[in-house]
């Protein structure tokens, strides 16, 4: 009966030390030029860090989001960690995505690249023009040095997008108020 018991702790840690999985999956394989890809990155273990791939040919709108669950099923606990990006292809054709280097006590875990077909844009140049300038007021992610004026009646600052997200600059004077209450 002492072997057995010491058989099954033996196999148990034997499979979780094994047993990590990394996944690359996106929400699906084919996509049209103008549709968000939603990546996920997932490891069925907790790691230390991961070493998130190169995103090259794509436009990250959002993320990394970051979440982790753990399960106990028949007494064997299951732990996994993702991170979820919402991409947008930069152009299309067929698109490799390699597994991000996951760290975990000193180990090195990596999955199976995955590829997604993204077609070609029916769109015309003036809506592709349009798309992009919606594009860009939608995105959080603003390419470095954008400004933007913040105005509540009389009061406004300006703020400056830099390596830390939206920094505040300086305060608007009252006749710059005054000039852009006109405007309105």
């Amino acid at each position: 009966m002492k072997n057995l018991i010491l058989t099954t702790i033996f196999l148990v840690l034997i499979a979780y030390s094994f047993g990590q999985e990394a996944k690359v999956t996106t929400d699906k394989e084919e996509y049209k030029f103008d549709e968000i890809i939603e990546l996920t990155f997932e490891l069925n273990a907790k790691f230390d860090s991961i070493d998130i791939p190169d995103l090259q040919d794509f436009k990250i709108i959002s993320g990394p989001n970051k979440s982790s669950s753990v399960s106990i099923q028949n007494g064997v606990t299951t732990e996994s960690e993702t991170r979820t990006f919402r991409l947008r292809p930069i152009e299309s054709g067929r698109l490799k995505i390699n597994s991000p280097i996951f760290y975990k006590d000193g180990k090195e875990i990596q999955g199976k690249s995955i590829e997604i077909k993204v077609d070609p844009s029916n769109l015309t140049e003036e809506e592709l023009k349009e798309k992009e300038y919606k594009e860009f007021i939608e995105d959080g992610i603003k390419p470095k040095g954008s400004t933007r004026v913040i105005l509540h009646e009389n009061k406004g600052y300006v703020e400056i997008f830099g390596e830390m997200g939206w920094e505040f600059h300086r305060r608007l004077t009252y006749k710059e108020i005054e000039q852009l209450d006109k405007i309105k």
